[in-house]
């Protein structure tokens, strides 16, 4: 692993494991997760294996399994993937869930028919190397015509563009800090060109606005 990679996954690990699965739980509605997951079922209509990264404590994985698709997530925070198999186990869900790092999946190449990356977990991939990496495990993993998803903050919203504007730093200033639950995570937030940029290497990529819960959400469409 890259000293680069070290450092963004240095500070999300931290994040976690003080925020905990109850306190990630806190922050997602019933609303939200009930938006999040149709959107999750639209992206894997008419494919049947699917990798869910950083799944955190299974809010997807575990109801989109009983939904059908056969559901594999990982999160590099071994506290929730522990809540995850829980969650399953309870669920009777037949989610499966592994401790592992977006930037090097313990999976065999063409393994997936859809990759999904929810809500905000490549924010916490903190420089273009990193991203690059993930988008690269991303394809990696996927079958020949195989498709991939990542969702992130919009910086093009006018409230970020102003945080930004404030406490922004590093290159460009993309990075911020967000204090939630009472733990700290440092975010690198795109708009379409950085996020342009992260996935440079992929053929075919699609960047977009999609409204998730009402939120407008900059994402990008990945095709094997």
């Amino acid at each position: 692993m890259t000293t680069a990679a070290s450092r963004s996954e240095a500070s999300s690990g931290r994040f976690y494991a003080k925020l905990g699965s109850d306190g990630l739980a806190d922050l997602a509605s019933e609303e939200k997760t009930r938006a999040d997951l149709r959107l999750a079922k639209r992206l894997c209509r008419g494919g049947q294996d699917v990798l869910d990264l950083a799944c955190g404590y299974g809010r997807i994985a575990v109801p989109l399994a009983l939904a059908g698709w056969n559901v594999r997530g990982i999160d590099l925070a071994r506290p929730l993937i522990v809540a995850a198999r829980r969650a399953a186990r309870r669920a009777a869900s037949p989610a499966r869930f592994d401790v592992g790092s977006m930037l090097d999946l313990p999976y065999r190449a063409a393994s997936f028919d859809r990759v999904l990356c929810l809500w905000s977990s490549f924010n916490h991939l903190l420089t273009v190397a990193d991203q690059r990496a993930c988008v690269a495990e991303m394809l990696r993993v996927l079958r020949p015509g195989g498709r991939a998803y990542i969702e992130s903050v919009d910086a093009g919203l006018p409230s970020i563009r102003r945080r930004l504007a404030r406490e922004g730093f590093g290159d460009g200033k993309r990075l911020a800090t967000w204090t939630l639950g009472g733990a700290t995570i440092t975010h690198f937030f795109h708009d379409r060109s950085t996020l342009t940029t992260a996935c440079a290497d992929a053929r075919h990529v699609r960047i977009g606005l999609t409204a998730v819960h009402g939120v407008r959400r900059l994402t990008a469409r990945l095709r094997a």
